[in-house]
């Protein structure tokens, strides 16, 4: 089996936040087809940290380097953790999943621009309710449009700021069980902060966890296994 290609390689990155440290040489290869979860308790800078490999923050030292000449932030799908649902502005799931084509409402689409959307809504297995309303949808519901918004690019990598917030067990298995046939069918890396224990043991291949004193682990389920883990 061929060596996994390295998408992000975070190298000596150091980060603070209101002149606190949260990670201090940080060193981490994010690799096509991994399924990272970032842990930690609040306040430990996991949202800052994947703002960074999105390079929408400059850390303060340290860099943040796409190593795929294929890769680049384009290539990065993202699913944020508040699903702003505009009730006075009706979409179904199709016109709300087009938004990511272009960032905006057209009012015609491509054959080729439908294709990707009915891919993508297929893949969250929601092709069946492309027609609902999405304020109408139930949040596990609502949280798959968003998911599918980020596959609509055909991305390398997914990255998802707790996605299962907020949602009922059925919804959040329903969420883990698309990421997971996302990584292992499609390749598509998985980057993906959590508060979730059962999310990172079950479907993780590694794990960082933040300390908030600027320390940090890396590793697999073992990490979980030997340390009194606050998440």
């Amino acid at each position: 089996m061929s060596e996994k290609q390295t998408l992000i390689k975070l190298v000596d990155l150091s980060m603070s936040f209101d002149q606190k440290l949260l990670f201090k040489n940080l060193n981490l290869e994010i690799k096509q087809g991994d399924f990272l979860s970032i842990i930690g308790p609040n306040g430990t800078g996991k949202s800052t940290l994947i703002q960074l490999m999105m390079k929408e923050l400059a850390p303060r030292s340290g860099q943040v380097i796409y190593t795929d000449n294929g890769f680049d932030r384009k290539k990065i799908g993202f699913v944020p953790q508040t699903r702003n649902i505009n009730e006075d502005y009706p979409l179904n799931l199709t016109s709300f999943v087009s938004l990511r084509l272009y960032d905006n409402l057209i009012p015609w689409l491509t054959k080729k621009d439908r294709l990707k959307i009915s891919t993508a809504l297929k893949k969250v297995r929601l092709q069946d309710k492309s027609d609902n309303l999405l304020a109408n949808s139930s949040g596990g519901e609502q949280q798959r449009a968003y998911i599918a918004q980020a596959l609509v690019h055909d991305p390398k990598m997914i990255i998802l700021d707790e996605p299962t917030n907020g949602l009922d067990e059925r919804s959040k298995k329903e969420v883990m069980e698309i990421l997971k046939k996302l990584q292992v069918e499609d390749q598509v890396t998985i980057v993906l902060v959590t508060h979730d224990p059962e999310s990172v043991i079950q479907n993780s291949t590694k794990i960082l966890k933040l300390n908030g004193d600027g320390t940090f682990e890396v590793g697999d389920q073992s990490l979980l296994e030997n340390n009194d883990v606050e998440f």
